[in-house]
């Protein structure tokens, strides 16, 4: 197994690790779970560019690298709201939209298309990393929570747009 694959497996299972950390009530959970999003992240960051560096793109890889992502995100900002730290809203429009793009995805895929992944999607990506790691900071140190709060409208309207990007793109691959 290539390295990258190791990486996205390892987002994998470092996800229900950081949902468990961040729904403790311990001391200090919010600089272990600023460290394992930030490992985990990493992972994202490097999977991809390994692969096409080492010119080991998998099939595996990219059918897991997805749904690595969809997991990661999906349950950090799960756990935000248990913790009332975001909206449920956001975290609604964030999987919501994760949900909706792996079904146009395998919708288009069944037609024998495919819609191409764009900047704006790894836009996204970063920004929901980015806001959610803000709001942890801000559960630790809250004179900083305006930063964690502009974060998440900053991510949920990327994530708003980047779906209705990938809805008009999808359509034709999608509906004919």
């Amino acid at each position: 197994m290539s390295l990258a694959n190791r990486l996205t497996l390892a987002r994998i299972f470092l996800t229900p690790l950081v949902a468990v950390v961040m729904l403790s009530t311990w001391r200090g959970w919010e600089a272990a779970s600023l460290a394992l999003i930030g490992i985990a992240a990493l992972t994202d960051l490097l999977d991809g560019k390994l692969a096409r560096r080492a010119n080991e793109v998998t099939a595996l890889g990219a059918m897991l690298d997805p749904i690595a992502d969809k997991f990661f995100i999906s349950t950090i900002f799960i756990c935000l709201v248990a913790r009332g730290l975001s909206p449920a809203w956001i975290a609604i429009v964030i999987v919501g939209r994760e949900f909706a793009v792996t079904a146009l995805r395998m919708a288009a895929r069944e037609r024998g298309g495919s819609v191409p992944v764009r900047m704006l999607g790894k836009i996204k990506m970063h920004a929901q990393v980015y806001a959610s790691l803000l709001v942890v900071f801000g559960a630790w140190v809250p004179e900083t929570r305006p930063l964690g709060v502009l974060g998440l409208w900053v991510a949920a309207a990327l994530t708003l747009w980047s779906g209705a990007d990938y809805f008009a793109r999808s359509r034709r691959a999608v509906f004919g």
